[in-house]
């Protein structure tokens, strides 16, 4: 979440396919703030999945209004054995600006 004086959102979700794993997280961006998707942490997390999964993976973006949504599909036997239990009662949050 961008820094704001505005609450923000975050929801994350998680679900599974025959054989897919699919993280979908959805953050709110003030109105008229700039984003980009070419950034030093995504391209972290872009690096990370290409050393973990190869080409078996997506990582896609979408921006509607002051939404951003950033959706990750990962092989489910790998993904599995990597992780932990994943808590499926989580609810989204509402969340205050981070202050600089």
């Amino acid at each position: 979440i961008d820094v704001s004086d505005a609450p923000g959102t975050l929801s994350i979700c998680a679900s599974t396919s025959e054989d897919r794993l699919i993280v979908t997280v959805r953050n709110s961006v003030p109105r008229g703030a700039q984003w980009n998707s070419e950034g030093v942490g995504l391209s972290c997390v872009r690096q990370r999945l290409e050393l973990l999964f190869g080409t078996d993976h997506r990582l896609e973006f979408d921006r509607a209004e002051n939404v951003v949504t950033a959706t990750i599909s990962l092989p489910r036997s790998q993904a599995e054995s990597d992780s932990e239990t994943i808590d499926e009662s989580l609810e989204p949050v509402a969340v205050r600006g981070a202050q600089s």
